[in-house]
């Protein structure tokens, strides 16, 4: 059976709809003072799959010796791939007097190939958090792929090749070599 297994990572979004959980409860790090998960907190249906929920929290330290508690919550769907069609983000302390939703990002899950799902519509949603505690939406970005869309299309090694003209300074960081083309 697929499960979800737990670790220390961090959430960032990698493109649209691409979720690295790598970047996010940063353990240490400037205003980070606590870190909790990320852990599974059970079961939702989100837009009508069974996902697994799966949450975690932080405290900051804000400007002027406030603190608040960022919580984000991600829906994860075993059935499609691990995707992750949800994902929000609470904030409370600070100017958000109670737990306040900060972002929210929907994604349409898309068969790509036989075990291969990615996005085929990412949808973001900011919000700012007055002085007065409210939140009003700042944002939505909305990101439609194209139904030609392929994930891991074989690339020739041809594809990569450049040209470069005559005085070009190459600054080569894998190298760790600096040149002047010829």
């Amino acid at each position: 059976s697929q499960r979800l297994h737990e670790y220390e990572g961090r959430l960032r979004v990698i493109g649209h709809g691409v979720i690295n959980l790598d970047y996010y409860a940063e353990k240490e790090g400037p205003g980070v003072t606590n870190c909790v998960g990320p852990h599974v907190t059970g079961r939702e249906n989100f837009m009508g799959d069974d996902c697994i929920v799966v949450e975690m929290a932080s405290t900051h330290s804000n400007a002027g010796g406030t603190s608040s508690i960022v919580t984000t919550k991600l829906w994860v769907d075993p059935e499609k791939g691990f995707g992750v069609p949800r994902v929000q983000v609470w904030v409370e302390g600070g100017d958000a007097k109670e737990k306040t939703l900060a972002i929210e990002i929907t994604t349409e899950l898309r068969q790509y190939s036989e075990q291969v799902w990615g996005p085929a519509k990412c949808t973001y949603e900011a919000y700012s958090i007055s002085k007065t505690g409210g939140a009003e939406k700042t944002l939505t970005e909305v990101t439609t792929y194209d139904a030609g869309f392929q994930l891991n299309v074989p690339v020739p090694d041809s594809a990569f090749a450049a040209t470069l003209p005559s005085g070009t300074k190459v600054f080569d960081e894998v190298l760790d070599a600096k040149y002047t083309v010829p």
